[in-house]
Protein backbone atom coordinates (compact mmCIF):
# COMPACT_ATOMS: atom_id res chain seq x y z
CA UNK A 1 0.00 0.00 0.00
CA UNK A 2 1.34 3.42 -0.92
CA UNK A 3 2.16 6.16 1.55
CA UNK A 4 -0.12 9.05 0.60
CA UNK A 5 -0.09 12.38 2.45
CA UNK A 6 -2.91 14.91 2.68
CA UNK A 7 -2.22 18.66 2.52
CA UNK A 8 -4.34 21.81 2.54
CA UNK A 9 -2.54 24.63 0.77
CA UNK A 10 -3.44 28.33 0.83
CA UNK A 11 -3.79 29.90 -2.60
CA UNK A 12 -3.80 33.36 -0.99
CA UNK A 13 -0.52 33.06 0.92
CA UNK A 14 2.25 31.99 -1.48
CA UNK A 15 1.00 28.38 -1.53
CA UNK A 16 1.86 27.79 2.13
CA UNK A 17 0.70 24.56 3.76
CA UNK A 18 -2.12 25.36 6.21
CA UNK A 19 -2.79 21.80 7.46
CA UNK A 20 -1.24 18.42 6.79
CA UNK A 21 -1.60 14.77 7.69
CA UNK A 22 1.56 12.82 6.96
CA UNK A 23 1.43 9.50 8.80
CA UNK A 24 4.06 6.91 7.94
CA UNK A 25 2.22 4.05 9.68
CA UNK A 26 -1.49 4.58 8.93
CA UNK A 27 -3.25 4.39 5.60
CA UNK A 28 -5.91 6.91 6.69
CA UNK A 29 -5.04 10.60 6.70
CA UNK A 30 -7.20 13.34 8.23
CA UNK A 31 -6.95 16.85 9.62
CA UNK A 32 -9.16 19.37 11.36
CA UNK A 33 -8.12 22.98 10.98
CA UNK A 34 -9.70 26.41 11.24
CA UNK A 35 -9.59 28.41 8.01
CA UNK A 36 -10.98 31.76 6.99
CA UNK A 37 -14.29 31.90 5.13
CA UNK A 38 -12.80 34.19 2.51
CA UNK A 39 -9.64 32.19 1.77
CA UNK A 40 -8.91 30.04 -1.27
CA UNK A 41 -7.41 26.61 -0.67
CA UNK A 42 -6.52 23.44 -2.52
CA UNK A 43 -6.44 19.95 -1.07
CA UNK A 44 -3.50 17.93 -2.33
CA UNK A 45 -2.84 14.20 -2.10
CA UNK A 46 0.83 13.40 -2.55
CA UNK A 47 2.72 10.13 -2.78
CA UNK A 48 5.63 9.93 -0.34
CA UNK A 49 8.48 7.44 -0.32
CA UNK A 50 8.53 4.03 -1.89
CA UNK A 51 9.00 3.53 -5.58
CA UNK A 52 9.91 6.47 -7.79
CA UNK A 53 8.04 4.85 -10.70
CA UNK A 54 4.88 6.79 -11.52
CA UNK A 55 1.74 4.68 -11.48
CA UNK A 56 -1.99 5.23 -11.03
CA UNK A 57 -3.14 5.27 -7.41
CA UNK A 58 -6.71 4.74 -6.21
CA UNK A 59 -7.87 6.67 -3.16
CA UNK A 60 -11.02 8.25 -1.75
CA UNK A 61 -11.41 11.80 -0.46
CA UNK A 62 -14.24 13.34 1.53
CA UNK A 63 -14.64 16.65 3.36
CA UNK A 64 -17.11 18.88 5.10
CA UNK A 65 -17.10 22.41 6.39
CA UNK A 66 -18.61 24.05 9.44
CA UNK A 67 -19.42 27.74 9.68
CA UNK A 68 -19.95 29.81 12.81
Amino acid sequence: MSNLDLLMVSQDDNASVVCASQSKVDNVEHFLCPITNTGKYTIQVKHQGGSTRLRPENYALSWWTVTD
